[in-house]
């Protein structure tokens, strides 16, 4: 059996609407595929936001007894981490209070409030609390006089000391 000329070109639409076809379904997979990247990208800077803010908290309650140690009379501040300090982009900020403990007893509450990045549209807040016994504080200023070097260095061999995660800022 032979096909001829006219047979072949009888449904030249039909080429024109499987490639429409193929065309939307190629779209529609590259849409939800794009929608799944986005996802995941909010995803991960949610998490990258409530770790900073979380770090920022723990540093802000480990500045709060570095100070409080220093000082009697420290109450808190209002601590501003500026662009660059942190990320190339963003800042932060901690509200650190200092208050006496709820149960009565002779301790303090130390609350550091904490929101990464500065920014209204993606800020997490972060709260962390402890509750700290005013005897603490006489060991904090022993343990600031004393020299403390690596296990195995020399006694001439000096190595910075430095805070939590990285902060150098001295209280």
């Amino acid at each position: 059996m032979t096909v001829n000329a006219d047979q072949r070109t009888r449904h030249p639409g039909a080429v024109v609407i499987v490639i429409l076809v193929l065309l939307t379904i190629t779209a529609v997979y590259l849409g939800f595929w794009a929608k799944r990247i986005m996802a995941q990208h909010h995803q991960i800077r949610s998490y990258h936001h409530a770790a900073q803010a979380r770090w920022l908290a723990e540093s802000g309650l480990r500045r709060a007894v570095a100070r409080r140690a220093g000082n009697s009379e420290y109450l808190g501040e209002l601590w501003i981490i500026p662009p660059g300090a942190l990320s190339q982009h963003r800042g932060g900020r901690v509200e650190i209070q200092v208050e006496p403990a709820p149960n009565g007893s002779d301790s303090l509450r130390i609350t550091a409030r904490a929101e990464y990045p500065d920014d209204a549209i993606y800020r997490v807040r972060r709260t962390e609390s402890i509750i700290v016994p005013h005897s603490a504080f006489s060991l904090i200023e022993f343990n600031k006089r004393q020299e403390v070097h690596p296990v195995g260095a020399r006694s001439g061999d000096r190595a910075p000391t430095q805070l939590y995660r990285g902060e150098t800022d001295a209280p």
